[in-house]
C-alpha cells in the first residue's frame, strides 16, 4: 500500500510528473476503463495481484490523478486487511498534515463499516491536490484516489 500510493500515485503527481509504473505488469485497456470511469486506459497490477495502480484524468481532460483499488475476488477470495490500509493511510497524510503540506477536510462514518476521509493540498500549485480513501466493509473494497481538484477547500460536510 505505501509503494502503490504513497510512492508510485501521490508523490509522483504531488510533484506534476505522471504515476510511476515500471516494473509494473500492465492491464488491458478494456479492464483498466473498467477499473474506473476516469480511467486513461493505462493501468497496472501489483506483484501481489489484488492490487491496481490507475492512472486518471477527469472528463474535462484538465485534472490528473491516480487511484489504487484493492479486489479480494482477484486475490482468490482472500480478504484483505482493510484496518492496516486505513491505519497506514491515515499515519502517512497526519505526517503530511503535521508538515503543512495537507489539511483534512472531511471525515465521515465508522472504520469498521464505511469510512470516507478527505485530505486537501496547502501547496503552492495551479490546481490544489486531493487524497481521499473511501471504503465500505461489507463490499470488501476500497480505493484511494488523489488527484488534482478545483473543488473549493473549505471544510466539507458528510452527507
Amino acid at each position: 500500500m505505501i509503494e502503490m500510493f504513497f510512492e508510485r500515485c501521490a508523490a509522483p503527481v504531488l510533484l506534476g510528473n505522471k504515476v510511476a509504473h515500471e516494473g509494473l505488469p500492465q492491464l488491458s485497456e478494456d479492464v483498466a476503463r473498467h477499473q474506473s470511469k476516469n480511467s486513461t486506459g493505462r493501468s497496472w497490477v501489483a506483484r501481489d495481484a489484488h492490487v491496481t495502480l490507475n492512472e486518471l484524468v477527469a472528463p474535462s481532460g484538465k485534472y490528473y490523478g491516480c487511484d489504487v483499488q484493492w479486489e479480494s475476488l482477484a486475490s482468490k477470495g482472500e480478504p484483505f486487511d482493510h484496518q492496516f490500509v486505513i491505519d497506514h493511510f491515515l499515519k502517512g497524510m497526519e505526517q503530511k498534515v503535521e508538515d503543512g503540506t495537507f489539511v483534512e477536510i472531511k471525515r465521515c462514518g465508522d472504520r469498521d463499516k464505511e469510512f470516507l476521509v478527505v485530505f486537501e493540498s496547502r501547496i503552492a500549485r495551479l490546481r490544489a491536490l486531493r487524497a481521499v480513501l473511501s471504503h465500505i466493509s461489507e463490499l470488501d473494497f476500497m480505493f484511494l484516489v488523489f488527484a488534482e481538484t478545483d473543488a473549493e477547500s473549505a471544510r466539507e460536510p458528510c452527507s
